[in-house]
């Protein structure tokens, strides 16, 4: 596991370097990847030799970039840089950056701005914070507010297959039960971070608690960001995207092949911008301490319970409330 730290540009610079005079001492020319789902160490062998189409999970743009995204995309960059320097890999990278949230949604109507101001101005943010630390930029971007006819026609042959259904309220869902049936889900772990994200008076209508929506459904009457499709009005859920935009595995339920990429959007404790980082810190800082900010940070969190304090999080957004 990489850490993030501040002097990690340094540390990427000699890993690389290390790296390749491995390769070159041992004569070793093949990549292997870890699949989740096998649980074995497989052979990478890209379908078009020589070059790599790769998509990226990009980030849900509706606030400052943090750690978890440091984190994650700094080991991303590594990867793809051992892939092209040391392998020659030529090597397309699509990054799918989601501008349409509930969460962005929500801060535009706070702000009372336009939502595409709010996604705007954060995926700038976020292009430029990965610049400051040395991240090679994606081939190209897809955005999800360009893709909706892509999506809808995504959801319908899931649908057209069994593996979702539409609701009288206009959402759709995948189904759960199906594909476990299909696909022997029970060697996955259920995920239910996804119920706290769906609204408490459309729970009833799912077929199982584990089934997690496609398609939200909104009312044509109302002012919130909808789109028309074939079940109603509504807006894409945050599974779909990747999928439809890539046939990404992201959400290994609705595409088919697997590259798992643990992206981190709510696992970072107390939250830490990126550029203030930078402008307290910089690669050539001699502090090596002992755990990274990530720990360091949960380790504060959890301490503060001895205090009378208990932080916990609300399930939507990215605050905390505390409870004395």
């Amino acid at each position: 596991m990489i850490r993030f730290r501040p002097h990690l540009l340094s540390f990427r610079s000699v890993l690389l370097s290390s790296y390749e005079r491995y390769l070159t001492s041992s004569q070793i020319h093949d990549v292997y990847i870890y699949n989740a789902t096998s649980k074995s160490m497989e052979k990478f062998e890209p379908k078009y030799p020589g070059t790599i189409f790769w998509y990226s999970c990009g980030p849900t743009v509706y606030d400052s970039s943090h750690i978890g995204h440091a984190s994650t995309y700094v080991t991303l960059d590594i990867i793809h840089r051992i892939l092209k320097h040391v392998f020659n890999y030529n090597i397309v990278l699509m990054m799918g950056i989601t501008d349409i949230d509930d969460k962005i949604i929500h801060r535009s109507q706070k702000e009372n701005v336009h939502y595409l101001e709010i996604s705007k101005k954060y995926e700038q943010e976020f292009i430029d914070d990965m610049l400051k630390l040395n991240v090679q930029s994606p081939t190209l971007y897809a955005r999800v507010s360009n893709h909706i006819p892509l999506i809808i026609n995504f959801i319908q042959k899931l649908i057209d297959n069994g593996f979702a259904y539409a609701c009288p309220s206009g959402s759709v869902y995948f189904d759960m039960n199906y594909y476990g049936e299909k696909n022997e889900y029970k060697h996955h772990r259920m995920n239910e971070q996804g119920l706290s994200s769906l609204e408490t008076d459309i729970l009833n209508e799912k077929r199982n608690n584990r089934d997690f929506a496609l398609w939200k459904g909104r009312d044509k009457s109302s002012n919130e960001l909808k789109f028309q499709s074939p079940w109603g009005y509504g807006r894409p859920g945050w599974h779909i995207e990747c999928s439809a935009m890539a046939s990404h595995q992201n959400q290994n339920a609705s595409a088919d092949r697997i590259l798992l990429e643990n992206i981190i959007e709510k696992s970072v404790q107390f939250r830490t911008d990126i550029r203030d980082i930078c402008r307290r810190r910089s690669p050539t800082d001699e502090e090596n301490p002992k755990k990274s900010l990530l720990e360091q940070c949960d380790d504060y969190r959890l301490q503060m319970k001895y205090l009378g304090v208990e932080i916990k999080d609300r399930n939507q957004g990215s605050t905390w409330s505390f409870k004395k």
